[in-house]
């Protein structure tokens, strides 16, 4: 009997030895209010230096949908891969890891391929941003699902792309807003850590806003990001809030983004998606 329980307890204490390593490499991450007043250029400069930095990220996630004035919520379980400057995937997998959904940005366009229903979207981001008349493009949106300072229609926020913030300090955090060329605002509070603890875009002539809040901060290996982002999406007089939760990230490891499309599905237009949208908020 000794000899047949020596395996298993040493397998046991080599998971536990090992379990309690994983653990030691992430810690949860307290937000604190801004302290101390700093230079216009300090503020941005922080923020850059304490964003993530990656090559490629992915995790699995649960996806959470919520109906304002309802009790009632959808949660799925999804996958989320971004490669730096190449490809965002959104895949949504509610029952054992079988893809109902999902949607791919690349540099140039956007894909939504619905398999319950057996239909596409395909879009070029130039079209998107002429017909919706918004400056916002792949990097930003890259920068907005992994907590990074933006500027509207820019690859990179540079030095010389700080004087197009106003900083401002209110409420224990600062405020860096800027605008693009239609006028839409994007509003980046800063905690006393230097996170981005919520971005909003908005546009007072616009019939829609987005923000996304990001929470429960963690620091894996000597980096800090947040596992909980929660996006509040308004269309006209209707609402969404989406929510992203995720234990941690797996960083610059190998991964691939599927652009497939099935031969047979219908495609359908933007106009299309946004009715039935609607009709779901």
């Amino acid at each position: 009997m000794r000899t047949k329980t020596q395996p298993i307890l040493t397998i046991l204490t080599v998971c536990l030895v090992f379990g309690m390593t994983a653990c030691k490499s992430k810690k949860a991450l307290q937000s604190t209010d801004v302290k101390t007043s700093k230079a216009h250029s300090e503020v941005l400069r922080d923020v850059q230096k304490t964003q993530l930095s990656f090559t490629t990220l992915s995790a699995k996630t649960t996806l959470e949908i919520l109906r304002p004035n309802s009790k009632s919520s959808l949660s799925s379980g999804a996958a989320l891969r971004i490669v730096k400057g190449k490809g965002i995937l959104i895949s949504i997998r509610p029952f054992m890891g079988i893809e109902v959904a999902k949607l791919v940005v690349s540099r140039d366009s956007v894909l939504i391929v619905d398999r319950m229903n057996k239909q596409y979207l395909h879009e070029s981001i130039e079209d998107l941003k002429s017909s919706k008349q918004i400056d916002f493009n792949y990097y930003n949106l890259e920068s907005l699902l992994s907590n990074r300072l933006f500027y509207p229609g820019k690859q990179e926020v540079a030095p010389a792309d700080y004087s197009k913030f106003m900083i401002t300090q209110s409420d224990g955090s600062y405020l860096a807003v800027t605008k693009d060329a239609t006028d839409i605002l994007y509003n980046f509070a800063v905690d006393g850590n230097n996170h981005i603890i919520s971005t909003l875009i908005y546009g007072e002539k616009k019939n829609y806003t987005l923000q996304c809040s990001y929470d429960k901060f963690i620091v894996d290996r000597q980096q800090s990001y947040p596992t909980e982002l929660a996006f509040k999406i308004g269309i006209k007089d209707k609402r969404m809030d989406v929510k992203l939760s995720y234990s941690k990230l797996d960083i610059d490891k190998d991964v691939e983004i599927d652009y497939s499309v099935p031969n047979k599905y219908k495609k359908v237009s933007l106009d299309e998606v946004f009715s039935l949208l609607s009709k779901k908020l």
